[in-house]
């Protein structure tokens, strides 16, 4: 992909740090009708942490290659066939319904971006923001990494300092021309969210919408977001409750499988609301889920009751280092800097 490296070469130097050198190979950004082309300076990220990311090339996991005909491929550039037979029926999905040549694509395109907008909203109040420009203040200060996200992802919508969106099907994406005609910037990786190529303590926030029971591996999946989270970072997911496996949801999750892996973690939930549709027509419910790491929890609600946090009880904007307000943390105030 030499004019994929090409474009990655010119990414502000933040995002290069985010993703680091294994996915930079791997990255494209999409913007308008697939073109290639380099974010702008409102995604630079001026506050990465450094750390080692990790390289794809030396996991097991396949990812897809080229168009509808491609096939899902391990580094080594052999086939994996189930996965193949999985992920070709998926784009096929989304080629038909949001394609170029799809009767209802824009209108499909601009449900799927209303519904992200309504997500976000509903992440701000989760969170506790008051009413206002606060969430949108806050998304522009932060890094936010979506898993699992399909051709239209939240940061494809939303301006954070930072958007990065991973699925293993992101080139089969690209190659059928299945990405937002009116999105910002964002980075696009090939990559599955058991292996993220990405530095540790790099996001602020991460997005798991209806994917982790579709993942072979979710335990695996959280502690990469664990991984990656930083310290006061939040996870804000949505998940079907199953009791089956199926061809699509390898991985079904009860509401005692998915608390006992939040909990092995350290995460807590913080907001839980169950969602009045899931996506699978057997699931008994879909939870829609703000998590936290425990110990900045435990950490922050000790600083307030000595009086030293500087954010209010009432908005809960859990952010020492300022960013609410639009403020980069110092670099000393960061986990690996």
């Amino acid at each position: 992909m030499p004019e994929a490296r090409e474009a990655i070469a010119s990414e502000p130097r933040g995002v290069r740090r985010l993703i680091g050198r294994a996915a930079r190979k791997a990255a494209v950004v999409l913007l308008g009708e697939g073109a290639l082309t380099k974010p702008g300076a409102s995604t630079e990220s001026r506050a990465l942490t450094t750390g080692v990311a990790r390289d794809a090339a030396t996991q097991d996991a396949s990812v897809w290659r080229g168009g509808i005909a491609g096939a899902a491929r391990f580094p080594d550039g052999s086939i994996d066939e189930p996965t193949t037979r999985r992920w070709r029926g998926e784009l096929a999905y989304w080629r038909d319904h949001a394609g170029p040549g799809a009767k209802d694509a824009e209108a499909f395109e601009a449900q799927f971006a209303r519904w992200q907008q309504l997500r976000l909203e509903e992440f701000g109040r989760a969170m506790g923001f008051p009413a206002g420009r606060v969430l949108e203040t806050w998304c522009a200060g932060a890094d936010c990494v979506e898993i699992g996200c399909g051709p239209f992802p939240m940061v494809a919508y939303h301006a954070f300092r930072t958007g990065v969106a991973v699925d293993p099907l992101m080139e089969g994406y690209k190659a059928e021309r299945i990405v937002p005609r009116t999105a910002r910037p964002f980075v696009s990786i090939a990559a599955v969210g058991e292996w993220l190529p990405l530095v540790a303590a790099s996001a602020d926030l991460v997005v798991l919408d209806n994917c982790l029971d579709h993942t072979e591996q979710p335990e695996r999946v959280l502690a990469e977001v664990n991984r990656v989270l930083r310290p006061h970072g939040a996870l804000w997911m949505l998940v079907d409750v199953l009791d089956e496996a199926d061809a699509l949801h390898p991985s079904p999750m009860t509401r005692d499988r998915l608390g006992a892996m939040l909990g092995a973690l350290g995460l807590r939930v913080t907001f839980e609301r169950v969602a009045p549709r899931a996506s699978h027509p057997r699931a008994r419910e879909a939870l829609r889920l703000l998590v936290r790491k425990g110990a900045w929890l435990d950490g922050e609600a000790e600083r307030r009751a000595r009086g030293v946090s500087d954010v209010g009880a009432s908005s809960d904007v859990p952010f020492v280092e300022g960013k609410p307000r639009g403020r980069s943390p110092d670099a000393a105030s960061r986990p690996g800097a």
